[in-house]
């Protein structure tokens, strides 16, 4: 069973231009959507049952919502190395802690805890 990061990996690829989705859809690629659309959505879907154009209208939503949430997650992480390079870690870690709760897609949430883990670290090693 693929991960999500694999599932975004693929996405990212078809998001450039390097994978192509047609019907009917591969069964590797179909658990690929399944997985970015309970992460980006939060809702199962079969993507080898769908009709074309609704296929085609999920990987439109789905690519809007990942751009959204991976330029946020820039945004974020922006601010945050910012606020570390003054010393404000505390400040950095709750700025990410509310990017986590308040972001829907566990991959990019992950990333930014994973950031937050790393400000703890430095916190300790002080």
């Amino acid at each position: 069973m693929p991960s999500l990061k694999e599932a975004f990996e693929f996405f990212f690829e078809f998001k450039a231009g390097n994978i192509e989705i047609e019907k009917p859809v591969t069964v590797q690629h179909a658990m690929y959507i399944k997985w970015l659309a309970m992460d980006l959505l939060a809702k199962e879907v079969e993507a080898s049952e769908l009709p074309e154009s609704a296929l085609n209208e999920l990987l439109t939503k789905m690519t809007d919502l990942d751009s959204q949430w991976n330029h946020s997650l820039q945004r974020c992480l922006n601010h945050a190395y910012r606020l570390i390079e003054q010393g404000l870690l505390d400040d950095a870690s709750k700025l990410l802690a509310s990017f986590v709760k308040s972001c829907p897609s566990r991959f990019y949430a992950e990333i930014a805890a994973g950031v937050k883990e790393e400000i703890f670290e430095k916190k300790r090693s002080r």
